[in-house]
């Protein structure tokens, strides 16, 4: 009861997070399917609560930092990490994902119609990985700053590197921490799934047509 009353709490605290996590997982299911949508979410809280958990007590992969505590009986807090600061990278994995598959898109032209093309065969290339990582990073070359000033606005201050880094006082490990945490989720979810099993009824691809298993 505890538990339902913190994440409760945490929603109530937080629900800007749960906002855009209702976002995403009603265009991933809608792209990916049910199963496909619960395990990326999984994979991606799963990744970055490790990541994190490790880079508060050693420093790798973001640097080393510490959570201040100060709402720990106002939100969920999973040991020393808050939920809804890991839950957050699926979301932005994801975001990061489709958009790294729209830039790699092969392009189907006929005259002035032009549509994206069968994206299967890049689903679980390396350089759509790679792109999703970097782009991943790059959104937090503003988020982080921004967290890290939360005391200035409604956010309140969540935590503190031990030792002031390069850029806004976020060290640069930050950064390769998140390429390292995105590349991590997408690679595991490809292997999971490397092949375009259509099994879910509620999957579209990104040309808007819903896939069952007799267009296979």
């Amino acid at each position: 009861m505890e538990t339902l009353s913190l994440l409760w709490g945490t929603v109530l605290l937080r629900p800007y997070v749960f906002i855009f996590l209702a976002v995403y997982l009603t265009i991933s299911i809608l792209n990916m399917g049910v199963w496909r949508s619960l395990l990326f979410t999984f994979l991606a809280y799963t990744v970055a609560f490790i990541c994190e958990y490790s880079s508060t007590r050693n420093g790798f992969p973001f640097g080393f930092y510490t959570y201040i505590d100060t709402t720990r009986d106002q939100e969920l807090w999973i040991s020393n990490v808050p939920f809804m600061d890991s839950l957050s990278f699926s979301f932005l994995t994801y975001v990061s994902y489709t958009l790294s598959l729209f830039l790699w898109a092969p392009l189907d032209k006929k005259g002035w119609d032009i549509r994206l093309g069968d994206i299967t065969p890049i689903k679980h290339s390396f350089k759509v990985i790679t792109s999703a990582s970097l782009l991943c990073m790059l959104m937090d070359v503003i988020i982080d700053p921004i967290a890290f000033l939360g005391d200035r606005w409604f956010l309140g201050k969540i935590y503190f590197y031990i030792e002031q880094g390069e850029y806004f006082h976020i060290p640069l490990t930050n950064f390769a921490g998140w390429i390292f945490v995105t590349a991590v989720t997408l690679t595991c979810f490809c292997l999971l799934y490397t092949s375009d099993a259509a099994d879910d009824p509620l999957r579209v691809d990104l040309g808007g047509r819903r896939i069952t298993k007799k267009h296979r």
